[in-house]
Protein backbone atom coordinates (compact mmCIF):
# COMPACT_ATOMS: atom_id res chain seq x y z
CA UNK A 1 0.00 0.00 0.00
CA UNK A 2 1.17 3.88 -1.11
CA UNK A 3 -0.09 7.03 -1.40
CA UNK A 4 0.72 10.37 -2.69
CA UNK A 5 0.33 13.61 -0.42
CA UNK A 6 -2.53 15.44 -2.60
CA UNK A 7 -0.17 18.18 -3.73
CA UNK A 8 1.66 16.25 -5.41
CA UNK A 9 -0.79 13.79 -7.26
CA UNK A 10 -1.25 14.13 -11.31
CA UNK A 11 2.63 14.41 -11.57
CA UNK A 12 3.14 10.84 -12.07
CA UNK A 13 5.03 10.19 -8.67
CA UNK A 14 2.26 7.08 -7.87
CA UNK A 15 3.39 5.57 -11.59
CA UNK A 16 6.97 5.87 -10.90
CA UNK A 17 6.25 4.21 -7.05
CA UNK A 18 4.02 1.71 -8.65
CA UNK A 19 6.65 0.82 -11.36
CA UNK A 20 9.57 0.43 -8.41
CA UNK A 21 7.65 -1.77 -6.60
CA UNK A 22 6.76 -4.27 -9.80
CA UNK A 23 10.19 -4.08 -10.90
CA UNK A 24 10.89 -6.11 -7.73
CA UNK A 25 7.46 -8.20 -7.00
CA UNK A 26 9.16 -11.96 -7.94
CA UNK A 27 5.93 -13.14 -7.64
CA UNK A 28 4.97 -11.74 -10.71
CA UNK A 29 1.38 -10.80 -9.82
CA UNK A 30 0.13 -7.69 -7.74
CA UNK A 31 -3.22 -8.24 -5.41
CA UNK A 32 -5.17 -5.17 -4.03
CA UNK A 33 -8.55 -4.54 -2.09
CA UNK A 34 -9.26 -0.88 -3.70
CA UNK A 35 -11.21 1.44 -2.06
CA UNK A 36 -13.78 2.48 -3.90
CA UNK A 37 -12.22 6.23 -4.51
CA UNK A 38 -8.89 4.39 -6.08
CA UNK A 39 -10.52 1.68 -8.56
CA UNK A 40 -9.91 4.45 -11.59
CA UNK A 41 -6.23 4.70 -10.56
CA UNK A 42 -5.43 1.12 -10.21
CA UNK A 43 -7.50 0.57 -13.96
CA UNK A 44 -5.51 3.36 -15.22
CA UNK A 45 -2.08 1.44 -13.94
CA UNK A 46 -3.63 -1.59 -15.20
CA UNK A 47 -4.86 -3.35 -12.54
CA UNK A 48 -8.28 -5.35 -13.53
CA UNK A 49 -10.65 -5.77 -10.86
CA UNK A 50 -11.23 -9.83 -10.04
CA UNK A 51 -14.83 -9.63 -8.10
CA UNK A 52 -17.48 -6.85 -7.57
CA UNK A 53 -17.03 -4.82 -5.03
CA UNK A 54 -17.31 -6.04 -1.24
CA UNK A 55 -18.42 -4.67 2.19
CA UNK A 56 -16.98 -6.85 5.13
CA UNK A 57 -17.00 -5.40 8.31
CA UNK A 58 -17.99 -1.86 7.03
CA UNK A 59 -15.21 -1.46 4.88
CA UNK A 60 -16.14 -1.12 0.62
CA UNK A 61 -13.04 -2.42 -1.47
CA UNK A 62 -12.75 -3.65 -4.78
CA UNK A 63 -10.38 -6.95 -5.14
CA UNK A 64 -7.88 -6.27 -7.87
CA UNK A 65 -4.91 -7.73 -9.84
CA UNK A 66 -2.01 -6.50 -11.31
CA UNK A 67 -0.05 -9.68 -13.66
CA UNK A 68 2.58 -9.28 -15.96
CA UNK A 69 0.64 -6.29 -17.78
CA UNK A 70 2.29 -3.28 -19.07
CA UNK A 71 1.55 -0.31 -17.71
CA UNK A 72 0.21 3.09 -19.19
Amino acid sequence: MFSVDGQYQEKGIGKQLFQAIWKDCPAGKITVNSSPYVVPIYHKLGFCDTDKEKVINGLRFTPMEFVNGGIE
